[in-house]
């Protein structure tokens, strides 16, 4: 990567006419020049919202699967935050002036090329956040939005805890104890990370030393999928491969035990004095159960 400095008065002049900022043929750049409509902002505060949104791009794909979160969720929390008018809301993701997802996910491609951008953002944010320091308009959407990519590549660290949590049995069904071991493992190692960090987990360290990978807990997280995918709204579009696993989901369903689910926190759960559970024995062995699952 090559850093040029460029006087910010030419390079504005330059992208406003279309031109590629470093001198380089035009034809090669991306931009193609300004839509007059799109510079008439009435409100500044809808232009740091809809950037703020696109600025998501450092941390999440915006690929499939991710349209709902760049065109619907994420803008409609800060159009209901700031107040934004229809006609203040065009700069957004997938708006009359915002950009495409396909652009967004090679801004995206170019982070992960460039990782190193990345702990830098969000180290910089988690100081901000740490300094409980007032965030002026420009800069409150970047931080709303750093808010919300809590947990970001770890949805299904949450579906498990959920799982163990509200049915704890299942730690000792037989086909989900060698993943709940692995579970336990990174979660030991989990815990020496501060408090505020571990939910940037994944945009913090390097690919290789990510914890609670997928590929080493996919049983359990098709059984989690399985019980969280109707109300946990962020595990909705999870792809978590449930196809593959429906044999497994059924042997474990069957043992559910014949009382009532407790979706209580720890504390609720000792004030009630809830006695721990086994999983219900199956009714007959099945061919299945014998076979590897993975």
């Amino acid at each position: 990567m090559h850093v040029k400095r460029i006087d910010p008065t030419k390079f504005i002049e330059l992208i406003s006419e279309g031109h590629h900022p470093n001198g380089q043929d035009d034809e090669e750049w991306a931009f193609t020049g300004v839509t007059v409509e799109s510079m008439s902002v009435p409100n500044p505060q809808s232009l740091y919202a809809a950037a703020a949104v696109a600025f998501m791009t450092y941390a999440k794909p915006a690929g499939e699967g991710a349209q709902n979160a760049y065109e619907v969720a994420r803008p409609n929390s800060l159009i209901g935050k700031y107040k934004l008018s229809e006609t203040e809301i065009a700069h957004f993701p997938g708006g009359e002036y915002g950009p495409d997802l396909e652009a967004l996910d090679q801004a995206n491609a170019g982070f992960g090329l460039f990782p190193q951008f990345r702990y830098l953002i969000t180290t910089f944010f988690i100081s901000l956040d740490r300094s409980k320091m007032f965030a002026p308009p420009n800069v409150d959407p970047f931080r709303t939005m750093f808010a919300l990519l809590k947990n970001v590549g770890m949805t299904h660290l949450g579906a498990i805890t959920a799982l163990v949590s509200s049915r704890p049995w299942t730690a000792k069904v037989p086909e989900l104890i060698p993943y709940y071991q692995v579970f336990v493992r990174d979660l030991t190692l989990f815990r020496v990370v501060p408090g505020d960090l571990r939910p940037y987990h994944r945009l913090l360290v390097d690919q290789s030393q990510f914890l609670f990978l997928t590929s080493e807990l996919r049983p359990l997280v098709a059984v989690a999928g399985h019980y969280y995918e109707e109300v946990e709204r962020t595990f909705k579009d999870y792809v978590y491969n449930k196809q593959r696993y429906e044999d497994l989901i059924k042997r474990v369903v069957a043992r559910d035990p014949d009382v009532p689910v407790n979706t209580g926190v720890a504390d609720l759960i000792n004030l009630l004095g809830i006695q721990d559970m086994d999983p219900k024995p199956l009714e007959a062995p099945t061919p299945e159960s014998s076979q590897n699952i993975l």
